[in-house]
C-alpha cells in the first residue's frame, strides 16, 4: 500500500471528516446537482461549527464561573464555620476563665464588641446600697458625741493557775450556740429563698471604648411620689432593665428604644436604635447585667440581627458560668481558713510588748535575781544652809518686811529644779508610752501585711459588698488621705484595692499633728462598723475588718502619745530655759551684792581712817593747851574753860566716826 503523503494527511485530519459527512449526505439525498448540494452542505457545516464553538466556549465559561462561585461559597462557608468555631471556643474559654469578676466582665465586653454590630457594650453590677457612715448627735452633751477612747493598754497576763487565764480560755474556746433543729426532714430538698431585689440598683462598672462615661453612672428605681403630688401625678416608670430582676426575665430586648417609655437615657437625650440586656447569674442570684445597643450615632440605629442577639446571649451564659465557678473557687479557698489564730497571736504579741516576760536567771546568779528591786531614793531634804534661807524668806513674807532677792530667787530656783526633774520624768514616761504604742501598732501592721494577699483577693472577688468591712476600709483610706469622693461607694473605692494599700499602711506615720478634718471622716467611718465578731464573720479568712479598726485605734493612740511627748518636751525646754535664766540672774545678783559689800567696807574703812586722824590732831592740841594752862593757870582761866568745852564737843564727834 502506497504511503500517505503529508498533504494527504493534512486533508484527512482537517477536511476528511467534514467531506466524508458531506459526501454521505449527498449520496443519501441524491440531489439533481450533487456538486452544488455538496458545496452548500459544506457551507452550512462551517456555520454550524462556528456557532457550536461559540456555544461551547460560553458554556465552558459559565461552568467555570459556577465552579469558581461554588469554591468561593465553600471557602466562605468554611471561613464562617471556622469563625463560628473560634467564637464558640472564645465563649468556652470565657466560661472556663479563672479571673476576678472585673476581668471576666471586661473579656465578655471585648468579645461582644468584636463579634457583633453593637455600637456600645457596658456592664453593671447588681449592687445593694452601702450603709451610711455614723453621724454625730446634734446634742453636744450626748455621750456619743464624745470621741471614743484610745486602744487600752493590755492587762498583764494572769499567772499560771489563776482564774483570769481560765476565764480567757473559756471565752476563746467556748463553742458557738447551736442553731435550733430544723423541722424539715433531713432528706427534703432545700427550696432556695427568693432574692429580694427591691433595694438593689445597677452600678455600671465597665464599658466599651468611647462609653467611659457609663462607668460613673448608676441606674436606680424611681423614688416615691412627692408629698404634694396631685391626682394627675404620673409616676416615673421603672427602668426597662429592671425587668430582668423583677419579672424575672434572663434577657430583655427592644428593637427601637424610641417606642419604649421605660428606657432611660443616661445622658437625658433620646436616640434611636435597639437595646438588649442579659442577666448574669451565680446560683439563683443575679450578680450583674450586660447590655448592648445600636443607638445612633455611635451605632447603626438598626435592630440587632438574630445572630447578634444569640451571640450576646451565649457570651452572657458563659459569663454566668465563669461567675459561678469563680465564686465556688473563692468559697473553697476560704473554707477552713481562719485568721483567728493570727489575731490571737497578735493579741499575745501586744501583751508581750507591754508586759515582757522576766528574764530567766543565769546559772550562778540566782541570789542576785532574788534580790528585791532597788528602792527609789527619797527626795533629798533641804541642806542646813538652804533651810534657814527658805525660812527667812517665808518669815520675811509673813512679817511684811522686804525679802532679800537672792534668798527669794534661790527658793524659786529650788522649786524650778524640782519641776524640771518632774518634767524630765514625765517626758521619759511619755517616750516609753509612745514606744510601747508604736510597737503595738507595728505588730498590727505586720499581721496585716502577712494577710494582705488573701485580703486583697477577698476584696477584689467580692460580688456582694461586705458592709461592715467597707466601713473599716473607708476609715483607713480616709486616714491615708484618699479623696472622699473616691470612697462614696464600693465601686469607686475598688481602685484602691491594690498591694499599694498595704504598703501605704506600713509607711503611714501617725506621729505628726493630726488633721482634725481627716480624723472626723475616719471617726464617722469606723464608728459605723459593727462589733468585731460580725466584722470577722464577713471575711473569716483574714479578719480584715477587725484588724483595720485595730490599726486605726492604735494609730490614734500613737498620735496622741506623740502629742503628749511633744507637750512634755516643750514644757521641759521652757522650764530648763527658765532655770538657766534664773541662774544667770542669781549669779548677777550675787555679783552685785558682793560688789556692794566691798564698796561699803571700803567706805567704812576710809571714814574710820579719817576719824582716827582727826582725833590725833585733837589730842595734840589738847595736850598743848594743858601745857599752856599749867604755865599760866590764872591768866588763861577763860581759855581753859573754852578748851574744855571744845574737848567735850570733839568726843561725841569721834564716837560718831567710830
Amino acid at each position: 500500500m502506497p504511503s500517505i503523503g503529508h498533504d494527504t494527511k493534512f486533508l484527512q485530519e482537517l477536511v476528511g471528516d467534514a467531506l466524508a459527512r458531506g459526501v454521505a449526505s449527498t449520496i443519501s439525498s441524491q440531489p439533481n446537482d450533487p456538486v452544488d448540494y455538496l458545496g452548500q452542505w459544506l457551507l452550512r457545516y462551517v456555520k454550524n461549527a462556528r456557532e457550536e464553538g461559540t456555544f461551547v466556549e460560553t458554556r465552558a465559561k459559565e461552568v467555570q464561573g459556577k465552579i469558581v462561585a461554588l469554591e468561593t461559597e465553600q471557602k466562605a462557608a468554611d471561613a464562617s464555620k471556622a469563625a463560628a468555631a473560634a467564637r464558640k471556643a472564645e465563649i468556652d474559654a470565657l466560661a472556663a476563665m479563672d479571673a476576678e469578676p472585673t476581668a471576666l466582665v471586661a473579656r465578655a465586653l471585648e468579645l461582644i464588641k468584636a463579634n457583633t454590630s453593637a455600637g456600645a457594650v457596658y456592664a453593671a453590677t447588681v449592687a445593694e446600697p452601702e450603709e451610711p457612715d455614723w453621724s454625730p448627735p446634734e446634742d453636744p452633751e450626748d455621750p456619743e458625741a464624745n470621741e471614743s477612747d484610745d486602744e487600752v493598754d493590755p492587762p498583764a497576763p494572769a499567772g499560771e493557775g489563776e482564774e483570769g487565764e481560765e476565764g480567757e480560755a473559756a471565752a476563746v474556746d467556748a463553742p458557738a450556740e447551736e442553731e435550733p433543729a430544723s423541722s424539715e426532714e433531713p432528706d427534703a430538698p432545700r427550696v432556695p429563698r427568693p432574692v429580694d431585689y427591691s433595694r438593689k440598683y445597677l452600678s455600671y462598672t465597665a464599658a466599651s471604648p468611647g462609653q467611659e462615661f457609663m462607668v460613673k453612672a448608676e441606674l436606680r428605681r424611681p423614688g416615691p411620689p412627692p408629698e404634694d403630688a396631685g391626682e394627675d401625678y404620673v409616676p416615673e416608670p421603672t427602668p426597662f432593665t429592671f425587668r430582668i430582676l423583677d419579672e424575672p426575665q434572663p434577657m430583655v430586648y427592644c428593637a427601637n428604644v424610641a417606642f419604649e417609655a421605660s428606657i432611660k437615657f443616661l445622658r437625658e437625650f433620646p436616640k434611636i436604635g435597639s437595646y438588649q440586656a442579659c442577666g448574669i447569674k451565680s446560683g439563683e442570684e443575679y450578680k450583674a447585667v450586660v447590655a448592648v445597643d445600636t443607638l445612633f450615632p455611635e451605632g447603626s440605629g438598626q435592630p440587632l440581627s438574630q445572630a447578634d442577639t444569640d451571640y450576646v446571649w451565649g457570651v452572657c451564659l458563659a459569663l454566668s458560668k465563669a461567675y459561678e465557678a469563680q465564686e465556688a473557687r473563692f468559697a473553697a479557698s476560704r473554707e477552713g481558713n481562719s485568721a483567728a489564730d493570727a489575731v490571737a497571736k497578735l493579741a499575745a504579741d501586744i501583751v508581750a510588748i507591754y508586759h515582757p516576760p522576766a528574764p530567766e536567771p543565769v546559772e550562778g546568779e540566782e541570789g542576785a535575781a532574788a534580790e528585791p528591786a532597788a528602792v527609789e531614793p527619797a527626795p533629798e531634804e533641804a541642806s542646813d544652809e538652804e533651810a534657814p534661807a527658805d525660812a527667812a524668806a517665808a518669815d520675811g513674807e509673813e512679817g511684811g518686811e522686804p525679802v532679800d532677792p537672792i534668798v527669794a530667787l534661790t527658793a524659786e530656783l529650788k522649786t524650778l529644779r524640782s519641776e524640771v526633774k518632774a518634767a524630765t520624768e514625765a517626758k521619759a514616761a511619755s517616750a516609753k508610752a509612745l514606744d510601747l504604742a508604736a510597737g503595738a501598732m507595728h505588730a498590727v501592721v505586720s499581721t496585716l501585711s502577712s494577710l494582705s494577699e488573701p485580703a486583697l483577693v477577698g476584696l477584689r472577688n467580692a460580688t456582694a459588698v461586705p458592709q461592715g468591712t467597707f466601713h473599716a476600709v473607708k476609715a483607713v483610706l480616709h486616714l491615708l488621705g484618699k479623696a472622699p469622693d473616691s470612697l462614696s461607694n464600693w465601686k469607686r473605692a475598688f481602685e484602691h484595692f491594690t498591694p499599694a494599700l498595704f504598703v501605704e499602711l506600713a509607711q503611714f506615720d501617725p506621729m505628726p499633728d493630726r488633721d482634725s478634718a481627716v480624723w472626723k471622716l475616719v471617726r464617722s467611718a469606723y464608728k459605723a462598723a459593727p462589733e468585731s465578731s460580725k466584722l470577722a464573720a464577713e471575711m473569716p479568712d483574714t479578719h480584715l475588718g477587725p484588724l483595720l479598726l485595730m490599726y486605726v485605734r492604735w494609730a490614734r493612740k500613737v498620735g496622741r502619745k506623740a502629742a503628749v511627748l511633744r507637750s512634755d518636751g516643750q514644757m521641759l525646754s521652757e522650764l530648763s530655759a527658765t532655770v538657766e535664766a534664773k541662774e544667770v540672774e542669781l549669779a548677777e545678783l550675787e555679783a552685785a551684792k558682793a560688789a556692794e559689800e566691798t564698796r561699803v567696807r571700803e567706805e567704812a574703812a576710809a571714814v574710820k581712817l579719817q576719824a582716827a586722824g582727826r582725833g590725833m590732831r585733837d589730842r595734840k592740841r589738847v595736850a598743848a593747851m594743858k601745857a599752856a594752862n599749867a604755865a599760866a593757870p590764872a591768866a588763861e582761866g577763860g581759855r581753859e574753860e573754852a578748851a574744855s568745852a571744845e574737848g567735850e564737843e570733839a568726843a561725841p564727834a569721834e564716837s560718831e566716826a567710830e
